[in-house]
């Protein structure tokens, strides 16, 4: 089988996932970080059957810190700026030991840039640890600063980190 008809065959399994089934998310993390980036893009447009799943904003988290998957880094920062509505989530990750998670948290909170995610970013911002981008080059360019206001500057290309 050659790597294109691999790639298909992949893609059109991440159609296959039940978000009922018991391991769900997992398998659809698997996707998220597949090397091909037409199956990243298809995993990322089945997250709106999966927010329903409890596990799924934790898992998306711990895919951010992910160090040896560039491609489920990058496409779990996508999925959690389409997800606005885990800024409560978010903010209690900032709390995390790991500074790599901290600070792409930290930058999707500063490209989600509601009220209480921002006054909370602010606060927390005051660490020098989450003044520099992380979530690489081949994900969102988000920034954030330490100063009043965070940057909000994020250009969303997870899908396309790396081409198969």
């Amino acid at each position: 089988m050659s790597d294109a008809q691999s790639t298909e065959v992949r893609r059109l399994a991440v159609v296959q996932v039940v978000p009922e089934e018991p391991n769900a998310v997992r398998e659809l993390l698997g996707f998220l970080g597949d090397p091909s980036w037409r199956v990243r893009k298809a995993a990322l447009s089945r997250l709106p059957d999966f927010r329903s799943r409890p596990t799924l904003l934790v898992e998306l988290i711990a895919g951010v810190a992910d160090d040896t998957n560039a491609g489920l880094r990058s496409a779990c920062c996508e999925a959690l700026l389409e997800m606005g509505e885990s800024v409560e989530t978010l903010i209690a990750a900032l709390h995390t030991t790991n500074t790599n998670q901290r600070r792409i948290v930290a930058e999707i909170l500063g490209a989600v840039a509601t009220g209480d995610a921002t006054e909370r970013l602010v606060a927390t911002t005051s660490s020098s640890s989450l003044t520099t981008p992380s979530c690489g080059p081949a994900a969102t360019t988000c920034r954030t600063t330490p100063s009043t206001t965070p940057s909000k500057t994020c250009s969303s290309s997870a899908a396309r980190a790396s081409p198969p």
